[in-house]
C-alpha cells in the first residue's frame, strides 16, 4: 500500500462535518478513508448489520440441497446479485461523478 504522506485542508459548514461523519460510521469508515474513497469515484457501502451474515450463509448452504436446475440458476444468481449490491464496493463511472459534481456545483450538464 502506498504511504500517505501529503494533507489536504478543506473547509465545510457545521451541518456538512456532521453529514459526512455520519456517512463514513454508517459504512464502518474514518471520515478521512470515507472522503478519500468518495473523491477517487467509489461509492462507499454502509456497513452490513450482524444479522446479515448468518442469513447469507443460509442463502448459500441452500445450494448445497437437491433440487431443479432451473431453481439452482436462479437462487445462485440471486446470492451473486445480493453480494454484488451489498458487499462489493463499487467504483462509480467518470460519467457518474461528472454528474454528481455538477449537482453539487448548482451546473447543468448543458452548461
Amino acid at each position: 500500500m502506498t504511504e500517505k504522506t501529503e494533507v489536504i485542508n478543506t473547509r465545510v459548514s457545521e451541518k456538512e462535518k456532521q453529514t459526512i461523519e455520519q456517512y463514513a460510521a454508517a459504512c464502518g469508515l474514518t471520515r478521512s478513508e470515507y472522503l478519500r474513497k468518495r473523491a477517487l469515484g467509489y461509492e462507499p457501502r454502509p456497513a452490513l448489520c450482524d444479522s446479515f451474515f448468518p442469513f447469507y450463509s443460509k442463502l448459500c448452504d441452500l445450494c448445497n440441497n437437491p433440487m431443479g436446475t432451473d431453481l439452482e440458476a436462479a437462487l445462485l444468481e440471486f446470492i451473486t446479485d445480493v453480494r454484488r449490491e451489498l458487499m462489493l464496493p463499487q467504483k462509480q463511472t467518470k460519467k457518474e461523478v461528472v454528474s454528481w459534481r455538477l449537482q453539487d456545483s448548482g451546473q447543468s450538464k448543458d452548461g
